[in-house]
């Protein structure tokens, strides 16, 4: 078997030391059916690769980067709850919330999964790792408690909005919409229920955050906002460029 790859040195004696730690390293996956270990580091990069289309990488891709310090040359057999306390440790005294530390042990335990049921070494056939271990969320009891604002608090904030982003947000506040599910907002998804005098709007699969197809459903509010807008844009909804409606909105909502 031919073993091309890199040693990460320019250093022949080295080149040599890493040869024959590979060589040992094949022969117990051959002859013993002995699982090479795979980094962190490893795991992170193939992640990524397979997942480039996700709309969360760019959060993962900023996970990682914070992980890479504390894990990224363990073997991924040897990720686990005691393995992690010192990016625990670190995140906390960074003050980080709760909530910011769950999402990078979210993110490890999602690589640990497909490294133990997807990912296959190709000289044993093996995964990359025999199991999950298990990594439990840390609760700091630091989750801020939910706010509604009452009718007198939005009405002054709507009144602090410059005029173009007023509809937008409204139309956000009564749908539930994220930002570009309503910057893409576009006419040929309406559909319209004559028998109850309004509108439902159904947003494709690639613009929603679970990649599935979503009925918006409109209120008294929405449907007035989405009166206001028509003739306007052939396309789009919500529209605006140098103070005229009638062109396409870029994120963010602001004037371009």
């Amino acid at each position: 078997m031919r073993i091309a790859e890199s040693t990460g040195s320019s250093s022949l004696q080295e080149a040599e030391k890493y040869l024959t730690l590979r060589i040992s390293e094949v022969r117990s996956a051959v002859i013993y059916g002995i699982r090479p270990d795979h980094t962190f580091s490893e795991g992170a990069a193939r992640y990524l690769k397979e997942n480039m289309n996700n709309k969360s990488i760019p959060d993962d891709v900023s996970r990682i980067k914070g992980l890479i310090p504390f894990i990224g040359d363990l073997a991924l057999a040897s990720i686990h709850d005691g393995t992690m306390q010192a990016y625990i440790e670190d995140l906390r005294t960074r003050n980080r919330k709760s909530k910011t530390v769950n999402n990078g042990l979210e993110l490890t335990r999602r690589i640990l999964k497909k490294a133990a049921t997807k990912w296959r070494d190709e000289l044993t056939g093996k995964t990359w790792i025999s199991g999950i271990p298990v990594i439990e969320n840390v609760d700091w009891k630091d989750a801020r408690k939910p706010y509604p604002i009452i009718w007198a608090e939005q009405k002054f904030l709507i009144q602090q909005l410059p005029d173009h982003l007023i509809e937008p947000v409204l139309f956000a506040q009564n749908t539930g919409c994220r930002e570009q599910e309503v910057c893409q907002l576009r006419w040929d998804w309406e559909i319209v229920i004559p028998e109850l005098n309004t509108s439902v709007f159904v947003l494709p699969d690639w613009l929603t955050k679970n990649n599935e197809e979503r009925v918006v459903v409109l209120n008294s509010v929405a449907m007035s906002v989405i009166n206001s807008q028509r003739g306007y844009h052939p396309s789009r909804v919500f529209t605006y460029l140098n103070g005229r409606k009638g062109h396409k909105i870029q994120k963010p909502l602001e004037k371009i």
